[in-house]
């Protein structure tokens, strides 16, 4: 999936991505597209994170290099 992801990416020449989640996955999904892109040079695409994140990971998810995190209710006003 991550790797989808990526090319997808790439071949939309896009300048975010946004990943949610609704369960589980956020921190392994995360670090891999992260990885991923870092090893592509693709330090240019923003990455954004939303869903059901709990506080703890925030900090984490930051340090990977995404740009954002937003929770559940984040309005899209504030995404955009």
């Amino acid at each position: 999936m991550q790797e989808e992801v990526v090319k997808t990416a790439i071949e939309e020449d896009v300048d975010v991505i946004g990943l949610s989640f609704l369960a589980w996955g956020q921190m392994h999904i995360t670090s891999e597209v992260m990885r991923q892109l870092k090893e592509r040079n693709l330090n240019d695409i923003l990455v954004i994170v939303g869903g059901i994140i709990r506080d703890e990971q925030i900090p984490k998810l930051l340090e990977m290099g995404v740009a954002r995190v937003f929770g559940v209710g984040s309005a899209t006003t504030e995404i955009v």
